[in-house]
């Protein structure tokens, strides 16, 4: 899945003997850190080792690799009709990010950007819309929204599926900057919508 996302979008991939590595490769940190985080945090049970209602997706890439912005991207992907991503910060290559990731869908989804109060980087609410038309995307599909409290998380939400990382929504972020997160598939709609209504003002 995160091959082909990254191809879609155009981002590079680093080959191994001429093929794309399957991710999460590194058979070492996920059963020795990951799976025992999850366990300490009570998320699966000990006994069988299964997941207590809940799918979790640990990536580990190579330097590089810009594997943050694959999974926003696939937050929106896997949205159906609107996702949330909650940023401190947003720039001019991360709004041409979001557009590239919506321009390959087949069916319209709005996207509601959050970000601090003076949390854009060489931008202005007005440049959004405009950017999105200039790029063929309706600038009414996707929203920007401010808030006063003082924003420091990452969160990428879908419908069901919800992505917490370090990266915010800047060209560093999503090309250059060794960033990690974790995907949590198959959430309950209400929590994640209650979740990302505290980050709200």
């Amino acid at each position: 899945m995160w091959n082909r996302i990254m191809m879609e979008i155009g981002l590079r991939i680093k080959t191994y003997r001429g093929e794309p590595p399957t991710k999460p490769f590194n058979d070492y940190l996920i059963p020795r850190l990951f799976n025992k985080l999850i366990n300490q945090l009570g998320l699966s049970d000990v006994s069988t080792g299964e997941l207590r209602n809940q799918s979790l997706t640990t990536v580990k890439s190579r330097d590089g690799e810009p594997l943050a912005a694959v999974g926003i991207a696939h937050i929106i992907y896997s949205s159906s009709k609107e996702a949330t991503l909650v940023s401190q910060y947003l720039d001019k290559y991360g709004l041409i990010f979001i557009t590239k990731v919506l321009k390959t869908r087949a069916s319209r989804v709005n996207v509601n950007i959050i970000v601090k109060k003076q949390g854009l980087r060489e931008l202005s609410p007005t440049d959004i819309k405009q950017i999105a038309m200039n790029e063929g995307i309706d600038a009414d599909s996707i929203n920007l929204e401010f808030t006063n409290k003082p924003l420091h998380a990452k969160i990428y939400a879908s419908n069901n599926d919800i992505f917490i990382t370090s990266a915010n929504l800047l060209k560093n972020s999503l090309t250059r900057n060794v960033e990690t997160g974790l995907m949590i598939r198959n959430q309950p709609q209400h929590e994640i919508e209650t979740l990302i209504n505290e980050l709200r003002t």
